[in-house]
Formats: structure tokens, sequence, C-alpha cells
């Protein structure tokens, strides 16, 4: 950093120039995959286009790591504690439509994770994995016609399986504050409902 420093002839310290640098480095790879399927169907007589669709994402990360200047790199992937970087996500669902019916199902799936990767199990920490967590969720609609347009009934359930989230215990050492869970990563409500009508003209 030398040229950052100007001197006066003597020697001595003139001027530092303490401007920003960007002398740090972040590196992020991984891996998505998408299927979809969807298909005309004929099962049924209820007197509309029927369709069945199934769809399924999922999300690989292979690295999320940063390094400061002269400071080893640290790799964050698959801490779910304090970040939302597991290392595999996956998302499938299914859509089924007949007429004015119509109905979803989701399921989607958080791996296992790591407390914090800078420590060691049987080290520093005692138990460093964080469970699994699955989340399903479903959707149902019907559509009534009416003389002046048409009415939708539908309900939705949230958290089928009624999955607790799991416990990744956290402690500011500076706020005083602690958390049970990563609440930006697990649901934090059990199973809930809703139900309504909405006009759909």
């Amino acid at each position: 950093m030398c040229d950052r420093i100007t001197r006066n002839p003597e020697g001595t310290i003139n001027i530092i120039k303490a401007n920003v640098l960007n002398v740090a480095k972040a590196n992020v790879s991984g891996y998505d995959l998408e299927l979809a399927y969807n298909r005309e169907m004929d099962f049924s007589d209820w007197g509309g286009a029927e369709s069945l669709g199934f769809r399924v994402f999922s999300s690989y990360l292979k690295e999320n790591s940063s390094q400061v200047f002269s400071a080893p790199v640290i790799d964050r992937a698959g801490q779910t504690q304090g970040f939302e970087l597991p290392e595999l996500k996956v998302t499938a669902s299914m859509n089924y439509r007949n007429g004015p019916f119509s109905g979803f199902f989701q399921l989607r799936w958080i791996d296992e994770g790591i407390r914090d990767t800078l420590h060691t199990e049987g080290n520093q920490i005692v138990r460093n994995k964080i469970d699994s967590a699955p989340y399903a969720d479903m959707r149902l609609r019907y559509e009534f016609e009416l003389d002046q347009g048409f009415i939708e009934l539908f309900g939705n359930m949230s958290n089928v399986f009624d999955e607790d989230p799991p416990v990744t215990p956290s402690f500011g050492l500076f706020s005083g504050s602690s958390n049970q869970t990563n609440s930006g990563l697990f649901g934090l409500l059990g199973r809930r409902f809703t139900i309504g009508l909405r006009d759909t003209d």
C-alpha cells in the first residue's frame, strides 16, 4: 500500500490516501435443475377441459465463499444458522384442473445444514448439524357461474404435515438477543387453513 502514502522531502508522512479499495473477493457457484410436464387428460365427465401438470425445481449450492485481504477463505455453503444457504433445496408440485375445479399440491424440501461452517463437531461444538425440513401446501378451488359473473370458492392449507422448524439456536453477544430457529428459511407457524369467496369476473 506504499503508493497510498505521500511523504515530505525529509521522509515524514504528509498524506495517507484512505480511500476504499476492493481487496476482498466472493465466489458463488451451483446448479439449478427444472423439469415440467403438462398434459390434457380425460378421466372424468365433469364437463370441462381437464389437465394434469407436474413440476420439479431443485437448486444445489456448491460454493458461497468470501475472503478478505490476507485472510483465509470462508465458505458458508450448507450453513442454515444465521445464513439461508442449504446445499440442496427441492420443490415439487402437482396441478390438476377440470373445468371449474382445480387442485394444487406442493412439497418443499430443505436439506440438512450446518450450524457454523467454522466449527468442527466434537471440538468447538457438540452437534453442528441442523435437521432437514419438509413443507407441504395444498390449494383447492371451484368456480361457480352466476347471472352477473363468476364466484370462486377456495381453500388453502399451509404446512399440511404440521412440520416444526428445526432448532438452530444462536445468541447475539452485543444485542443480547437469542433465536431458536432461522425464520428466514424455516416456517415458524404450524398447519394453517384459509377458506374464502372472491369475485373472479
